[in-house]
């Protein structure tokens, strides 16, 4: 069976879009641009335009794109697109993309390019950072047990009796590419109390064109070194031992402390970057995938999507990556608010971040541990961006994971930590039983956002790779949603499907399942034909039905049809564009104050 795609109004078509070249060019542009010297005959395709392209161009003067090609990027396609008049800023050797900069007359003759298929506008990183203030106090520390092992960040039993974290894998030997702001240099990363080598493995910095080779110690924001920390830190800094009366009782270890890390940088100091520069670092894993066996990149960062999962530069790239062998772990995004500053504003349906949006990669979405280890009374966060996708009505997110208030690692450098000062340091006190010689430091922060749920799944991951080195993404995704708890809190409620997704990480089952998928493990589309809402569901996507059934993977069935959740048919009949194209990693509000 075919998977059926959901259908949306077409973007303005080419003659409504060539109207606007009066915009970029003159009238002249109406009848077609030809690239100097001939190559291409064709006439200026708009429909090749995202609309935030055409955005772009209506602004005047040179501006940043990424262009799809149909093939592979040829040598000879360097001089042809010189000719246009555009400026090359990236390429990339194992996708068919390349970045460039071009005013109105360059772009519309790129467009007439046969071998173009897409020209997407170069999406800039902003951060959120400018009305936050810290708001978690040290009795707000959380021991992040909720995913049923022994503390990743704690002490506490394991909930339901479930085995020690991992059941004795670390990820050993596997590595995960973290695509953020960097990663500070900690000895939690490093490989043993014995040896203090670093797990961080390769690097590279892509926030400047000249994407320089650097391993650690880069991280000028904060934020990558958090994620990094959460997927793979050991607690090294929280499993000291001075004398009988100091010492520490907590230890804050990540999901996979035995992983390897590959860290490639594309935020600055403030959080912002380009869609070019992800690209860059995708392409980057592409190419060396073998040589440091990366099975897994963290995508803490995305963007409002401004067009289809099936031409966003972004989510395409990132399916390469899935193709090639990686599991790509999403964040979904904080935009779950309809307010965002105000928790009780109401949920916002529809607002998962690219590429968190493509039905391929694993999009994680945030619960809230309330402060306890029980997952009992765990909500999801009011922040957490909720599905179905725009454009095309994917059902995501995935599955949701622990992100509210969550400790990791401490950049003292960062920028975080010099605009919001010390309100979200962990205190020695609650991991040192005395600090009496003042020679300790406090070597945690906490942080918010379902950039740190992403980094949960991504250790957890690392830890089915380690156990079975030959499952593919897909297997990854499948079981990881399978074993996800469909209902956890225990006064019975759960949250709807476009909140939870299949449910709440659970490691131990995922380990312990051995199922495998023969068909691909894309999530499902989501239909509304103005009386009920169904999940364009077949056996082509996950199998056997009896294994992968709807009730398998997302519990009560009931859920499917609840009007309830949908009584604004906005979502369903407004295919407008809509916020904020820019890209950005939870650097956020949200990610210091959290619910």
């Amino acid at each position: 069976m075919q998977v059926n795609r959901r259908r949306w109004k077409p973007i303005p078509g080419a003659a409504a879009l060539a109207a606007t070249a009066l915009l970029v060019g003159g009238v002249g542009l109406l009848r077609g641009a030809l690239v100097p010297g001939g190559e291409a005959r064709n006439r200026t395709d708009w429909s090749k335009f995202a609309p935030g392209a055409m955005q772009t161009v209506r602004a005047g003067g040179e501006q940043s794109y990424v262009l799809q090609f149909r093939r592979p990027v040829l040598q000879s396609d360097l001089s042809v697109l010189h000719r246009t008049g555009a400026r090359i800023r990236r390429r990339y050797a194992a996708l068919p993309m390349m970045a460039v900069e071009a005013d109105g007359p360059a772009v519309a003759r790129l467009a007439a390019l046969p071998q173009i298929n897409r020209i997407s506008p170069d999406l800039a990183v902003r951060r959120t950072l400018d009305c936050a203030a810290p708001a978690v106090g040290a009795g707000n520390v959380v021991q992040n047990t909720a995913t049923g092992q022994v503390a990743y960040y704690g002490t506490a039993p394991a909930a339901d009796g479930a085995a020690p974290l991992g059941a004795g894998f670390t990820g050993y030997g596997v590595s995960v590419a973290v695509i953020d702001s960097g990663i500070a240099g900690s000895t939690d990363l490093a490989r043993s109390s014995a040896d203090l080598s670093s797990r961080v493995v390769a690097g590279c910095d892509f926030v400047d064109e000249d994407e320089l080779l650097t391993i650690q110690n880069n991280d000028k924001c904060g934020h990558g070194s958090s994620v990094a920390g959460i997927i793979a830190g050991n607690g090294h800094h929280s499993n000291q031992y001075q004398n009988k009366t100091e010492y520490t009782y907590r230890r804050f270890a990540g999901v996979a402390p035995g992983a390897n890390l590959v860290n490639l940088r594309v935020l600055n100091r403030n959080g912002q970057g380009t869609v070019s520069a992800a690209l860059a670092a995708i392409d980057w894993c592409l190419r060396n995938r073998t040589t440091y066996n990366i099975r897994v990149i963290n995508l803490s960062l995305g963007h409002a999507p401004g067009e289809s999962y099936q031409t966003d530069p972004l989510c395409q790239a990132a399916e390469r990556a899935w193709h090639a062998g990686m599991v790509v772990v999403c964040a979904a995004g904080n935009r779950g608010r309809k307010v965002a500053g105000d928790p009780a504003s109401g949920v916002a349906y529809g607002t998962i971040n690219s590429p968190g949006n493509d039905l391929f990669v694993l999009t994680v979405g945030a619960t809230n541990t309330c402060t306890t280890a029980a997952r009992g009374d765990d909500p999801v966060a009011t922040y957490s961006s909720r599905g179905p996708t725009r454009l095309d009505f994917v059902l995501k997110p995935d599955l949701v994971a622990p992100g509210n208030r969550i400790i990791a690692l401490r950049d003292r450098n960062s920028r975080l930590e010099k605009e919001l000062g010390p309100g979200n340091l962990v205190p020695l006190s609650y991991y040192w039983t005395s600090t009496s010689g003042g020679s300790v430091k406090p070597e945690y922060y906490q942080l918010s956002g379902t950039s740190m749920s992403a980094g949960f799944v991504s250790g957890a991951a690392a830890l089915l790779l380690e156990k079975d080195p030959t499952l593919t993404p897909d297997d990854v995704k499948a079981r990881l949603m399978k074993t996800a708890r469909k209902v956890w809190r225990t006064d019975g409620t759960t949250p709807d499907i476009y909140s939870r997704g299949a449910g709440y990480l659970n490691i131990p089952a995922a380990l312990a399942c051995s199922d495998r998928v023969c068909n691909g493990s894309r999530s499902p589309l989501v239909t509304n034909d103005g009386t009920r809402i169904t999940v364009q569901y077949c056996q082509f996507l996950w199998g056997d039905q009896a294994l992968w059934g709807d009730q398998a993977l997302w519990g009560d069935q009931a859920l499917w049809g609840d009007q309830a959740l949908w009584g604004d048919q906005a979502l369903w009949g407004d295919q407008a564009l809509w916020g904020d194209q820019a890209l950005w990693g939870d650097v956020s509000r949200v990610a210091i104050e959290g619910d």
